[in-house]
């Protein structure tokens, strides 16, 4: 995704783990690793949202009052590595995000008009306000700066004070005419409720087709045939969504699957696919957006296959304040990142040095600064903060 940008990128439910399916999870029997199952996916919560937010640290579009201070055209070291690690590697995050959420739609029994409406109702509280929330906070820290501080603004942006109704309601949508919300992580959700919307015709298709049914619409995306990216309609998301769908409505462990593929042969795959794809960017070859593609693809299984040897070999651990405060730093970063590139930018001499490093320092504070907030707002106002992350709290866990 993007994705996501991705976008973008977003985050990434599960960031959205659902509290009530996780507990579904642990209980249901998907053999001797159902704990593994749980953790591996608890797990991936905080480092795929700090990708996300790496994504979106980068210098690409930094515009103060009309002036871009960074032309990256100059800049081909920071360039590579912008594409390497933010555009490459970080590109996985949010395609493992649909991945998941998926699996975790599904899973829990066989798909009915009851299950159809209890899953509304669920995402109603879990996806909905969380969504209409965050983009209302940013509208409103739109508006505060153009009042305020309208020479922090990039200039281009209609201003609030001459919006319609149609406008107001295109923030919630495809704002300014991009494919994302103002709150542009929460394109991820957005995708994610047409998908939920749509669930009762994904459960069919996958249940008639098994595989087939994300190939296709994976081959239809690779090829160019259908559109990917951060557009609602998104074939990439609706794919890697089917994809983690088929191995619940299966009632298959994915994980369980995936460890099948030896480790040395998933990694050095998905290192190979990146190189080839690094190597055509730099040769601009029209072939790189395909291998990146295909990359994205093969990044996603290596990534769920080498996380789920974390938990076995004692080496990670999935509860705390990095796991619960996942969808905090998700929702929030699109704030402050605006403001802290573009003070970057301003005042730190422009070189590839230092926006290589500037994108590795802002993504680092953003995560330790939405880390510090989300405990706060915890602490404090515990059933607040629960309503605007969607219950994917630690309290809220442990409580179930």
């Amino acid at each position: 995704m993007c994705l996501l940008p991705v976008e973008a990128g977003g985050l990434n439910e599960t960031l959205l783990l659902h509290i009530e399916e996780m507990n579904d999870l642990r209980r249901r029997d998907y053999g001797n690793d159902d704990s593994l199952l749980s953790q591996t996916i608890t797990f991936l919560r905080f480092p795929l949202t700090a990708a996300v937010v790496l994504i979106h640290s980068t210098f690409d579009r930094v515009i103060v009052n009309g002036v871009t201070l960074v032309d990256v055209g100059n800049h081909p070291v920071y360039t590579f590595v912008k594409t390497l690690f933010a555009d490459g590697f970080a590109h996985v995050a949010v395609p493992t995000f649909f991945f998941i959420s998926g699996f975790l739609f599904f899973y829990r029994k066989e798909f009915s008009l009851q299950t159809y409406k209890d899953k509304l109702a669920g995402r109603f509280t879990s996806l909905f306000i969380p969504y209409v929330f965050w983009n209302v906070v940013v509208i409103l820290l739109r508006v505060l700066t153009q009042m305020l501080l309208p020479g922090m603004t990039s200039g281009g942006k209609k201003m609030f004070a001459d919006y319609g109704p149609a406008d107001w309601l295109k923030c919630f949508w495809t704002f300014e005419g991009m494919d994302m919300p103002v709150c542009y992580p929460f394109w991820f959700i957005r995708n994610l409720m047409v998908m939920v919307v749509l669930s009762p015709l994904i459960y069919f298709l996958v249940k008639r087709l098994g595989l087939l049914f994300p190939a296709v619409v994976c081959i239809l995306w690779i090829t160019g045939l259908a559109e990917g990216g951060t557009g609602p309609w998104a074939a990439d998301g609706l794919m890697f969504f089917s994809f983690g769908a088929y191995y619940s409505v299966f009632g298959k462990n994915f994980v369980t699957e995936f460890r099948r593929i030896p480790l040395k042969a998933a990694v050095a795959a998905y290192l190979v696919l990146v190189a080839l794809r690094m190597y055509l960017v730099v040769t601009d070859c029209d072939w790189a957006v395909t291998v990146h593609e295909v990359s994205v693809v093969v990044g996603v299984v290596t990534v769920i296959r080498v996380t789920s040897r974390l938990p076995e070999n004692g080496k990670a651990h999935t509860a705390g304040l990095l796991a619960s405060g996942a969808f905090f730093i998700y929702a929030y970063h699109c704030m402050p990142v605006m403001l802290f590139t573009k003070l970057w930018a301003k005042f730190v001499p422009v070189s590839d040095a230092a926006m290589i490093a500037g994108m590795f320092v802002i993504a680092t504070a953003l995560v330790l600064l939405g880390l510090g907030l989300y405990r706060c707002c915890e602490r404090f106002f515990p059933a607040v903060t629960n309503i605007i992350t969607g219950g994917h709290g630690y309290k809220t866990d442990n409580k179930q």
